[in-house]
């Protein structure tokens, strides 16, 4: 027969069952005992009482047993709650002492802020009555300086007059004239910066005391010229006896082929001097012309905006004419209008205030400056002449030939507006005018790129505006918005007023 390998649980299993069939076999041999004898009906009754008794005590025991279980679970848990109100109430304790102690210490930082904020405004207010000690110092020195400058200059000039070539004297003084003219002319120089509202500096005063000193040495030494003046006289009559006569016909000779050669070259001297004196009076009248220009536009066209175009076509033919009265033209503006460059100069270092208000185009005079809407007006005037100039070009000129400034450096100078910081009332006022006059033309030049740019002013540029404004200041501004929101919406810009048709020039 074939042998059956069990694994070892199967073989556990098997040995199992074998003892229960066992133990059952045994139960029943007893069963059967019992069955046998006469009291196996008593002894069931007492199994059964036994086992109910067991069973009462085992539920007494569990019973028992469960409520020690619940009352040390209500226990542990009524000692839970009162560790977790105890640390709950230490930790309230505990944020309540560190909001106390953070209170603290913020008052404490305040209180220290505040005497340092005290301690820097009163020494912002020493050092303001140290700068104004030391500017009316700068002042008193400044009007010592121009008393001495001009005590200095007077008597430059009495010297001066004293090197006046005479005909008694028969001395050459043309060398003293020509250095004396020369130190008044550098004294002039320095005079000059006074006449514009400056003080002479410490520099300039000793240039002039120096001045001063080699004016008094000219005199001596032409004193000593004059005095020594007779005797060399005569010693040069006694030297011009001893020659030979036969020496004197050659010398008249060649002072009479030198008196051609010099008839010659003063003609030359004199043509030079003509041709130099046409190039400065040019000069002078291209510099003239620029100012005029500038001028009309500072004063005219800040009273009569229509104004600007006539002068702005005026200024744009001579400035195709004459491209250096063109230049000159816009260096006086950009002198008196830094913002049609555009440019913010910043304060330097050192800078008097009035002299920064000079730079920014205030007028500043002995009265003081002049005030805030007369100041915006000039500037409104200035702006509104550039934008026409470079929309126009003369009509009498050149029609293959670019403008001279064109409408690009108008698109170039809005680009640099929008790409700088603005200033309370006067960037406002400047956009506003200048959009006005030229907005027209640059639409029709640039289309859809002038619409971006904006579109670009209006949602980015115009809310700084608005943020360094001022409730004082907000006319410019109101203008502008209403400027922008009209064009934006009709997605047109009208021309301006005053701007000359084609037929203007065809009457």
């Amino acid at each position: 027969p074939s042998i059956s390998l069990l694994s070892p649980k199967a073989m556990e299993t098997a040995g199992r069952i074998i003892k229960f069939e066992e133990e059952q076999r045994e139960k029943a041999k007893v069963r059967r005992q019992l069955r046998s004898t006469s009291d196996y009906r008593l002894t069931v009754l007492t199994a059964l009482k036994l086992r109910q008794e067991v069973h009462e005590r085992l539920v007494a025991v569990v019973a028992s047993s469960e409520s020690e279980q619940l009352k040390r679970f209500e226990e542990f848990m009524e000692l839970k709650q009162r560790q977790e109100f105890q640390s709950m109430r230490d930790m309230m304790d505990r944020e309540t002492k560190e909001s106390i102690g953070r209170q603290e210490k913020l008052k404490e930082e305040q209180r220290h802020r505040m005497k340092i904020i005290n301690l820097r405004l009163r020494e912002a207010e020493q050092q303001r009555l140290r700068e104004a000690e030391l500017e009316r110092q700068r002042q008193a020195d400044g009007r010592d300086r121009l008393r001495n400058l001009n005590t200095i200059q007077e008597e430059i000039l009495q010297l001066n007059q004293l090197l006046e070539p005479s005909s008694g004297t028969g001395t050459d003084l043309g060398a003293y004239c020509t250095r004396g003219n020369q130190l008044c002319s550098q004294l002039s120089e320095v005079v000059r910066k006074t006449a514009e509202g400056e003080f002479p500096s410490v520099d300039d005063m000793t240039g002039a005391e120096r001045a001063l000193h080699e004016m008094r040495a000219l005199i001596r030494l032409m004193q000593e010229d004059v005095a020594q003046a007779p005797e060399k006289k005569k010693n040069d009559e006694e030297e011009e006896e001893r020659r030979s006569k036969h020496e004197q016909l050659q010398a008249q000779q060649e002072a009479h082929k030198k008196a051609n050669s010099a008839e010659d070259g003063t003609l030359r001297w004199f043509k030079e001097l003509q041709e130099s004196a046409a190039r400065c009076a040019l000069s002078f009248e291209q510099l003239n012309a620029a100012k005029d220009a500038q001028k009309q536009g500072e004063e005219e066209v800040a009273s009569h905006h229509e104004a600007a175009f006539p002068i702005a076509v005026v200024a744009s033919g001579v400035w195709e004419l004459h491209p250096r009265v063109g230049e000159l033209f816009l260096a006086h503006l950009h002198k008196k209008c830094p913002y049609s460059v555009p440019h913010y100069p910043p304060m330097k270092d050192g800078t008097p205030v009035e002299e920064y208000q000079r730079i920014l185009g205030y007028r500043v005079d002995d009265s003081g400056v002049e005030g805030q809407d007369s100041f915006l007006k000039r500037m409104s005037g200035m702006i509104r002449l550039y934008a026409a100039v470079i929309q126009l070009k003369w009509p009498y000129g050149s029609k293959q030939a670019a403008a001279p400034h064109g409408l690009n450096h108008g698109w170039r100078w809005l680009a640099q507006m929008l790409n700088m910081e603005p200033l309370a009332d006067i960037t406002a006022t400047l956009l506003f005018d200048f959009l006005e006059v030229c907005g027209n033309a640059l639409m029709k030049q640039y289309q859809t790129q002038f619409w971006k740019l904006i579109v670009l002013l209006k949602e980015e540029y115009f809310p700084r505006i608005e943020a360094v404004t001022s409730s004082g200041q907000m006319g410019s501004v109101i203008r502008l918005k209403q400027f922008l929101q009209t064009s934006l919406q009709s997605r047109q810009i009208r021309p301006p007023k005053g701007q000359l048709s084609s037929m203007f020039w065809g009457s």
